[in-house]
């Protein structure tokens, strides 16, 4: 996957349909939204972001203490619930809602799972996808990266169909 090389394409795709965006992202820290906002008229397809890094964030938000202490905050559930709670924060009716919370660097509080795993979700109207990724350990920069490209082709996958 091209580094970013199909936002173009999205934002593009974005425009076309009317459709702005949301996002619930952890381990990418801003930078998604920051991928979107960078370019210029990003205010027609652009909606907001929550940086929720912290597990309190992700318990203040979307109420996941439950989910985090079941599943862990790296888990299948944990972006689930990111993407179904984000829309409860918006009033446009046409949305892309992403999620993302991974591992980009060992903590004590990891151990269990590898760095690199990552799990993004991408919704549009009816249609959800969650998706596990296990990236190299190439670094921070290089999972976070790699996450955000992830976030990109399957948000265009989701609203090509």
């Amino acid at each position: 996957m091209k580094h970013f090389n199909d936002l173009d394409k999205l934002i593009n795709i974005l425009k076309k349909k009317k459709v702005k965006v949301c996002i619930a992202e952890s381990l990418t820290g801003g930078k998604v939204a920051y991928s979107f906002i960078k370019i210029k008229g990003a205010s027609e397809i652009f909606d907001f972001s929550i940086v929720c890094y912290s597990n309190n964030s992700k318990s203040y938000f979307f109420n996941a203490d439950k989910i985090i202490k079941k599943y862990g905050v790296v888990s299948y559930e944990t972006a689930k619930i990111m993407l179904d709670k984000i829309q409860n924060f918006t009033i446009s009716q046409k949305r892309l809602r992403l999620s993302c919370t991974g591992y980009a660097s060992q903590s004590l509080s990891n151990q269990n799972i590898d760095v690199g795993t990552v799990y993004i979700g991408v919704g549009f109207g009816t249609k959800t996808k969650i998706i596990k990724k296990k990236f190299r350990n190439n670094g921070r920069v290089s999972i976070i990266n790699s996450t955000i490209n992830a976030l990109i082709y399957e948000s265009i996958q989701i609203l090509s169909r």
